[in-house]
């Protein structure tokens, strides 16, 4: 897959030879293209939620903030025992004015 991308490159003059040689040969550089060649055929293929997923797979810091999400839901449970979430605030629509 990777090959015929660096030849679509070539061909469509997106990038010099060496420019394209080079950032398929950094491995970070090629990880990022696999990762967005995988979203885009998602895109393409599946849908666009479908692709936006397949970026948050591979996204590193996006994986650690969601390993913080059950201590959280664990720390509000804590600070609000009754209802096990944070406090809800009634909101005073326009009907509730009038009576």
């Amino acid at each position: 897959m990777l090959k015929d991308f660096r030849d679509r490159v070539v061909a469509a003059k997106w990038l010099p030879d060496a420019d394209i040689d080079a950032a398929l040969t950094d491995p970070n550089d090629r990880r990022e293209i696999r990762i967005a060649l995988r979203a885009e055929v998602l895109n393409s293929g599946v849908s666009l939620t479908a692709g936006y997923k397949g970026f948050l797979e591979s996204d590193e810091q996006e994986q650690a903030a969601l390993k913080y999400f059950d201590e959280a839901a664990k720390l509000a449970a804590r600070a609000h025992p009754a209802n096990a979430g944070p406090p809800k605030t009634a909101m005073r629509t326009t009907a509730d004015s009038r009576s």
